[in-house]
């Protein structure tokens, strides 16, 4: 098979243009998922800002540090009943090992 030396041209230039729009677009998209998390992240701190708060208030005062994680889960409860955030479908409190701390939620219908 005798191809022309302008298909040849044409066929190198495609694949280059071929691989840089998909190593752009590897990028982008991984970009836009850290950006997303990073949001989705942010947004979650800003919701449990006052219980971290009181959780840090009431070190102060006590050191039986479950007894602290438990009183403030009556507060995720109502963060997760009140809907004031969409989509959430669990909250855990999570104490410095990174066991969770016994909370028992019901989920709202949808």
């Amino acid at each position: 098979m005798n191809l022309s030396i302008r298909f040849k041209i044409l066929l190198f230039v495609g694949l280059i243009i071929a691989a840089v729009l998909g190593s752009l677009t590897t990028a982008f998209v991984g970009q836009l998922k850290h950006s997303y998390l990073d949001s989705i992240q942010q947004r979650a701190t800003g919701f449990i800002a006052d219980i971290v708060t009181d959780i840090k208030k009431q070190r102060q005062t006590s050191d039986n540090i479950p007894w602290i994680l438990r009183i403030q889960t009556i507060k995720c409860i109502q963060l997760f009943n009140s809907g004031a955030v969409e989509n959430l479908t669990q909250i855990a409190v999570l104490d410095r090992s990174g066991t969770i701390v016994p909370i028992i939620i019901t989920v709202k219908s949808v």
